[in-house]
């Protein structure tokens, strides 16, 4: 699983995979995906968003279950893979408004998931957690809205599903 990703406006990648013992092949979405909004009023460009678990985000899969969470190759995960980080080139947020970025995390169960965004000087982070973790469901969208914690153990926000499931998934 890729430790990095390119923001590309309207497109994210989503890793996948197939098995069969056959020619027919079933694909298989390996994440879930964070639709992270950032409005004008907390950033005015991103150049990069750094998704942080306590659980692995990327390297060699060994296993996948039939819920589709992972299992990495590596025994005791290093703090460089428990994240995953979107790059951007200066992208810049419409001065009334809003862009929204999209990020694929494994599914698992992520107690918390630290959001950090950088953009030109500036570089905010937010913390999402719930009691007995943030569950996240391969071929489904979390919507974020991105806010600064400014204490942020006190003021984590749940993580919703939006319900909408991503195609090729059976």
């Amino acid at each position: 699983l890729p430790a990095s990703y390119t923001y590309e406006e309207g497109k994210f990648d989503m890793p996948m995979y197939a098995e069969s013992s056959t020619t027919d092949l079933s694909f298989k979405n390996l994440c879930g995906v964070l639709a992270i909004t950032v409005p004008s009023t907390q950033m005015s460009t991103v150049s990069s968003i750094v998704v942080s678990s306590d659980q692995q985000m990327n390297g060699t899969i060994s296993s996948i279950s039939d819920a589709g969470v992972l299992t990495f190759a590596s025994a005791s995960p290093t703090d460089a893979e428990k994240k995953v980080t979107l790059t951007a080139s200066a992208v810049s947020i419409p001065t009334d408004g809003s862009k929204t970025f999209y990020v694929p995390v494994p599914a698992n169960t992520h107690n918390p998931l630290l959001i950090t965004i950088s953009g030109g000087t500036e570089t905010k982070a937010m913390i999402t957690k719930k009691s007995g973790g943030v569950d996240v469901a391969r071929s489904t969208i979390y919507p974020i809205n991105f806010k600064e914690n400014t204490n942020a153990w006190m003021n984590a926000l749940s993580l919703g599903s939006t319900g909408l499931m991503l195609g090729y998934d059976s």
